[in-house]
């Protein structure tokens, strides 16, 4: 009966204990490998692949050295021929801006001012090539150039970037300038002057300007009032936006002190209407 065959089946069965061992320890390795590299034959193949080729890259290295070496190599002479184009373009350039920036100081008043700007070569490249680029000016006739830094006030510094500005206006992706203490040590046609050129740059650019002359005042589009008070033994520091009426009062302190008139009023309201005017054709331009 089937008991009988089933018996019969079983005597038949080889049983070999090293074959099924080996076949156990096989599985074993194949599910660590699962759970170290890939869940499946494929990815664990795939993971040997790169691990061989990293491995050869290794024994190889001389070869990969040599590679780099090479990349290396040509990579600075890239890098330096780029270094010596843009040196000698800064080079060609200074001089032109050296020009145009004298050219624009004199129309800002200072007219007995002369500046440089120097362009050394280093040593070895960085991060702004293989040169380093200096301002120096000296404000009289007679005095040595120096670094900017050492021999401009905070008015001269701000007309000296007023005047730079008024160069590069069209290149220069800054959108905010702020103009402090500009009208430092001028008047008359100096100041309007200074008003003319922060008029121009306004036309690409974001111009704040403290000032206390009224031929500056009157060219901004909007007016700020900044005053101080003192309450309950504070002080306090407060900023007013001004209005129409706001902007030509406060023309007229500039131009008449403490006490006002009809006669100052009607001056400011007139040079207010002649700034306007002039704004409008300088932005035409």
């Amino acid at each position: 009966g089937i008991v009988d065959e089933i018996r019969e089946y079983k005597d038949n069965i080889d049983f070999e204990p090293d074959v099924l061992n080996q076949v156990e320890i096989r599985l074993d390795l194949i599910n660590s490998l699962k759970m170290k590299y890939g869940n499946s034959i494929e990815e664990i193949l795939a993971y040997c692949e790169r691990s061989s080729s990293e491995l050869n890259e290794l024994v190889n290295n001389n070869q990969t050295i040599d590679k780099l070496s090479q990349k290396k190599k040509d990579g600075y002479i890239k890098l330096n021929k780029l270094a010596e184009d843009i040196s000698k373009i800064r080079k060609e350039v200074a001089v032109k801006l050296e020009d145009r920036i004298e050219e624009e100081l004199r129309y800002l008043g200072m007219d007995k001012a002369s500046f440089k700007i120097v362009v050394e070569d280093n040593e070895s490249l960085n991060e702004d090539g293989k040169n380093k680029v200096y301002f120096m000016m000296t404000a009289n006739v007679g005095e040595p150039l120096k670094p900017l830094s050492k021999v401009a006030s905070g008015g001269e510094l701000s007309r000296i970037m007023l005047a730079i500005k008024s160069v590069i206006a069209d290149v220069d992706s800054i959108p905010t300038l702020i103009f402090d203490e500009i009208d430092t040590g001028i008047s008359g046609r100096a100041a309007q002057a200074v008003a003319e050129k922060m008029c121009l740059i306004s036309k690409n650019h974001q111009v704040l300007c403290v000032t206390h002359l009224p031929q500056i005042a009157s060219m901004a589009d909007v007016h700020f009032k900044i005053e101080k008070n003192i309450i309950d033994g504070k002080t306090y520091t407060n900023v007013l936006k001004l209005n129409d009426k706001g902007q030509t009062e406060e023309l007229a302190r500039m131009l008449g002190g403490a006490i006002l008139t009809d006669l100052t009023r009607k001056h400011s309201i007139e040079m207010k209407s002649l700034a306007n005017d002039l704004k409008g054709k300088i932005r035409k331009t």
